[in-house]
């Protein structure tokens, strides 16, 4: 059975966005919603769901990312990329890495997102197609990386790429 046709992938799916939409709003209850994600973690894992199980690893770093809990938001983005990588969802990696990125631009740490951006793209322009989403979120990260560290130099052959990968969508 495809793991979206499962039903215990689909009630998953449902409280665990119920659970991000809830944190993209600021209303956290950690302890609560760490636990609850954990455990539909495991659920996934235990209804051989692993891009389930790789999706909720990446609610609970946003969870830690935004509870202050840096560190261990910071494995748990590690995870997501190598949960992908293994799964080898070429989108997904890019994702993880732009994930991780946002991550570390929140935090100040340009060179170190600007990094996560660069293997972004270059993963991403190896079929841009399958990674159109996560190709332009990289290019925009790394546009702001850039403006940031005031390489403006870098900016114009970046957003040459944006305007170029955007344009194929109208």
């Amino acid at each position: 059975m495809d793991e979206r046709d499962n039903p215990v992938v689909k009630f998953i799916t449902e409280v665990s966005n119920q659970i991000f939409e809830r944190l993209l709003r600021g209303q956290i209850d950690y302890a609560n919603d760490l636990k609850a994600l954990e455990k539909y973690r495991d659920m996934a894992r235990q209804a051989n769901a692993p891009r389930l199980e790789s999706g909720l690893v990446n609610y609970m770093a946003v969870l830690n990312m935004v509870a202050g809990h840096l560190e261990l938001a910071e494995e748990q983005f590690t995870r997501f990329y190598h949960l992908q990588e293994s799964q080898g969802s070429l989108a997904g990696m890019v994702t993880a890495l732009n994930n991780k990125g946002f991550f570390f631009a929140s935090l100040g740490k340009y060179p170190e997102a600007s990094a996560l951006y660069a293997q972004a793209i270059a993963l991403a322009e190896t079929d841009v197609t399958v990674t159109f989403s996560g190709y332009s979120q990289a290019l925009s990260g790394q546009l702001f990386i850039h403006d940031m560290l005031k390489q403006f130099d870098e900016m114009p052959t970046l957003y040459d790429k944006l305007v170029a990968v955007l344009a194929t969508v109208h």
